[in-house]
Parts: C-alpha cells; structure tokens; sequence
C-alpha cells in the first residue's frame, strides 16, 4: 500500500531514482525488484537491515535461513 510519494519522484524531476513511502506485510515475502513498462526496477527498503533475498523473509540473514539449510 503506498502511503506517500516525494513530491519531486512525483513531478519527474529528480533524476534516476524514485522515492516512496509504502506500507509492507512483514509476513509476506518481499520483492527485490518489480517490473513496470517493460523495465526491471530494484528495489531498496530503508530501516529493514537483515532481508534475506533469498526466502524473501526479515528478520535474519542468509546464513541463518532455515529454508536454504533445507534445501542445502
């Protein structure tokens, strides 16, 4: 849910990066890129540090992932 965008991502006239406020589900996998226009965006999550890519999990780091260890 997107609860703020930046006035200058809004009119176009930062430059190349975009900025937004959104509301996430932490019990929910989260994405490390999107897809719009036929272009791939990544993504970056301020204040979440230990977002594991992998499961797409927060709250701890790859190494500690029960899910690869699973797969390993």
């Amino acid at each position: 849910m997107i609860l703020k965008v930046d006035r200058f991502t809004s009119i176009h006239s930062r430059g190349r990066y975009g900025t937004i406020c959104i509301k996430v589900d932490l019990k929910e996998k989260l994405l490390s890129a999107i897809e719009a226009r036929g272009e791939k965006f990544l993504l970056e999550y301020e204040g979440l540090h230990l977002i594991n890519f992998s499961c797409g999990n927060y709250g701890h780091k790859m190494s500690q992932c029960s899910k690869i260890r699973e797969e390993a």
